[in-house]
């Protein structure tokens, strides 16, 4: 599994992250018994409740070896695709 982590930055009103965009590059096949086991790990992260109000909230999403996009796009705070 790899995973990636880009962090943005805000000026205003003060610096701090403003946004986490996460990718996950899972080496199984999408139709893996596992998928929502992995998936639902990265969903409830508990960093999203350790960033500002004000931040968005991390983005998550799943690339498996069979496609050449991303499966999914997933907000932290909920288990269903956005």
């Amino acid at each position: 599994m790899r995973v990636s982590v880009q962090k943005e930055m805000v000026q205003a009103p003060t610096r701090r992250i403003g946004r986490l965009t996460t990718e996950i590059h899972i080496p199984h096949p999408a139709d893996h018994p596992q998928r929502e086991v992995l998936e639902r790990a990265a969903l409830t992260c508990p960093v999203h409740a350790s960033l500002h109000p004000d931040a968005e909230k991390p983005t998550v999403s799943t690339t498996y070896p069979s496609q050449n996009v991303a499966d999914r796009n997933m907000a932290c705070v909920a288990t269903s695709s956005v």
